[in-house]
């Protein structure tokens, strides 16, 4: 759980580093900017394949699930669908950021209706 944290946690520096405004890194050389669509596809892709394995190694642990006594499978399932809402979140900040506010909308959309889903899926219980 350690290492979802810091992937998420450098995922959102390179979202919002001095890199993405300047062009230029912590040294004082120059860099090639970073263009917008190059880091959203970099946190879709890293941010799609980390929750798989996550939400993978969930459905594995759920078939030993009376062998061992935690994390249940369900949890590490939870935890990959919680990275993949992090992605949206993710994305929509940077869409802010960067005066995006169409996209901006399409994501908050999105996330509205992951918050939907989560309420008929608590409810119906």
């Amino acid at each position: 759980m350690v290492v979802l944290v810091a992937l998420a946690a450098q995922m959102f520096h390179s979202a919002f580093g001095s890199d993405l405004d300047t062009g230029y890194g912590a040294s004082s050389r120059a860099m090639k900017p970073v263009r917008i669509e190059s880091l959203l596809a970099g946190v879709l892709n890293v941010g799609t394949w980390l929750a798989s394995v996550v939400i993978a190694a969930g459905l594995v642990l759920s078939f030993f699930h009376e062998q061992m006594t935690s994390p249940t499978g369900a949890q590490v399932v939870t935890a990959g669908i919680g990275l993949l809402i992090l992605r949206v979140i993710i994305m929509r900040t940077i869409f802010v950021k960067k005066h995006d506010y169409k996209f901006a909308a399409a994501a908050a959309v999105v996330l509205v209706m992951i918050i939907a889903g989560f309420a008929v899926g608590i409810l119906s219980k």
